[in-house]
């Protein structure tokens, strides 16, 4: 039997919705109905969208301004293009279910109205559309602007080597009196704690690089509100208002990160960390692309950073004039320093122990409850 039904939709609201279910739909699947979206048009002008990679699952809700039917569909995402065209009017979709009673599915036709036309939407039965299951388990609430922090403060730091999915990921380690966020690539490495979120009864997990990625950028531009974190041993789940987020967990246990990092790097510089990175992207010219090391040279008045391409027959060097209580020099990457020093507002602290060992940079003021640690390799120097 045919199924039909109509819905109006503020157009700016369906866009932004839209924008953010979108992030977790794929281009190109071996599941086609995972390039769609789901639309579960329900009772009380309520519509559900979820867009799935079945690895990633976002899902959020709004309310529509008339419907005159309940039913579950999807439409492929090239709505998005159609509603970015258009101005902030209501706009009207008809949505027709045929079944195929010879394949136990249905043909779906999608017609959609403005105020100046209308144009026929793909659309596909979401039969075979199979949600995420609720992630049951612990829990704790960390304000969004705090989860986004962490996240920003750590993700660049993880790897993307599929073989070793610890590495391609964020760790959430969770404590009675803290959370830690920590990322790693095995050449340097983010411990971003913050004191002012609690996690009692909490066990920490390992969050795929990509769902970070994804959720950091749907997380964007919300404020003032609590997100709530359930996790078990396979899943995670974000709650912030209608949006919810649910990821599969990386498999694998957590290096115990606190033991790479040195408690006897007792040499240090303190350096603003753009005129820092200034003066290594200078140097990052003239460096051997394929290992961009930097030469660092402490001195008790002065220290210099210097750099060579004996390939190319270049080099560079710059003094700053900043102090250090003992003298070393020491090798590491430019290009991770950079990483390094986004991240850190005003001065950077660089402490040092060994030309072989971690490099430590800290910033010289941390936010209130708040401890960013960040640590890099050093490079061998001839």
């Amino acid at each position: 039997m045919e199924e039909k039904a109509i819905f109006k939709v503020s157009k700016n609201e369906l866009q932004h919705q839209l924008q953010k279910v979108s992030k977790s739909v794929l281009d190109k699947s071996t599941l086609p109905i995972y390039t769609y979206i789901l639309f579960e048009l329900l009772e009380n002008k309520k519509l559900n969208l979820t867009g799935s990679t079945t690895e990633i699952q976002i899902e959020t809700s709004m309310e529509v301004i008339e419907s005159n039917n309940v039913l579950t569909f999807c439409v492929d995402k090239s709505i998005i293009n159609i509603l970015k065209t258009l101005p902030e009017q209501p706009v009207t979709i008809e949505v027709t279910k045929t079944p195929n009673h010879n394949e136990g599915t249905a043909s779906v036709t999608i017609v959609f109205s403005h105020s100046s036309g209308s144009a026929i939407i793909p659309g596909m039965d979401a039969t075979f559309f199979e949600k995420m299951k609720e992630t049951s388990g612990q829990s704790f609430i960390i304000p969004v602007e705090k989860l986004r922090r962490g996240l920003n403060m750590t993700r660049k730091f993880a790897g993307t080597d599929a073989m070793k999915p610890t590495q391609s990921a964020v760790f959430f380690d969770l404590k009675e009196d803290c959370i830690t966020f920590v990322a790693t690539n095995g050449a340097y490495m983010s411990r971003f704690k913050d004191e002012s979120v609690k996690c009692p009864g909490c066990e920490g997990f390992i969050f795929k690089l990509d769902a970070v990625n994804i959720s950091s950028s749907t997380l964007e531009g919300l404020s003032d509100i609590d997100v709530k974190v359930t996790s078990n041993k396979t899943n995670v789940n974000m709650s912030a208002g209608s949006l919810k987020i649910t990821s599969r967990l990386a498999e694998g246990r957590y290096p115990n990160y606190n033991s790479i990092f040195p408690s006897d790097n007792n040499i240090e510089i303190m350096i603003d960390s753009k005129a820092l990175a200034s003066i290594i992207n200078r140097l990052l010219i003239v460096a051997n692309p394929l290992v961009a090391l930097i030469k660092l040279e402490t001195g008790m008045i002065d220290c210099s950073l210097s750099t060579s391409d004996e390939f190319s027959n270049k080099s560079a060097k710059e003094i700053v004039e900043v102090s250090s209580n003992m003298e070393i020099t020491i090798g590491f990457s430019g290009s991770q320093m950079i990483d390094i020093l986004s991240v850190i507002y005003g001065n950077a602290i660089l402490a040092f122990s060994a030309p072989e060992r971690p490099i430590l940079v800290k910033p010289e003021i941390n936010d209130e409850d708040c401890d960013l640690t960040l640590l890099s390799m050093p490079l061998i120097l001839r």
